[in-house]
């Protein structure tokens, strides 16, 4: 939620849909996707980055393409920040500067690949350029930004048991983990 919009996704059918609602109830339609993989609030609150998958044309098994997507609260203006056939892009929060996105990328889509963690990326907002950051669990209280020290913290490490020597924290810049 940023001040009095919330973001929402929900599913009808075989559709999901990511919407702002404010506190009048307005809705404001951001996108329809095969799949939406996640949403979060740029630090200002004036964009939304999306991870969502469309099937491609023609449609064949397995044909999607999945795209981050950023895009102004109103919906007015929208860029993809990046595109891939198959697999997902699972937002996990911008830079605390605002300036890109944090990205999970789960190759295959599949949950049991997610449970025993994934890689974590930055991308740029403006240029799209991505660099791995750490592999690690897909909780969103696993990583934390500080906006204030521009700071990323995070427990790295794979595996799906929550407790290892394999777990360790990190914190770091967003462009210098």
């Amino acid at each position: 939620p940023r001040a009095d919009r919330v973001a929402v996704t929900y599913r009808t059918d075989r559709r999901y849909h990511a919407v702002v609602v404010d506190a009048r109830g307005r809705t404001t339609r951001l996108a329809e996707a095969v799949n939406i993989s996640g949403l979060a609030w740029s630090p200002d609150g004036r964009r939304i980055a999306l991870g969502l998958s469309r099937f491609v044309r023609p449609a064949t098994r397995g044909s999607w393409r999945s795209e981050i997507l950023v895009m102004s609260a109103t919906a007015r203006h929208a860029h993809s920040v990046a595109r891939d056939r198959g697999g997902l892009y699972v937002i996990a929060d911008w830079w605390p500067d605002g300036g890109g996105v944090m990205v999970w990328m789960d190759p295959m889509g599949s949950g049991s690949i997610r449970a025993d963690g994934l890689p974590l990326y930055d991308f740029d907002v403006d240029g799209g350029r991505r660099r791995l950051t750490t592999s690690m669990l897909t909780y969103p209280a696993w990583l934390a930004t500080s906006r204030p020290h521009d700071e990323v913290a995070l427990i790295a490490g794979g595996d799906r048991e929550l407790t290892g020597a394999n777990k360790h924290v990190v914190v770091c810049a967003p462009r210098h983990c």
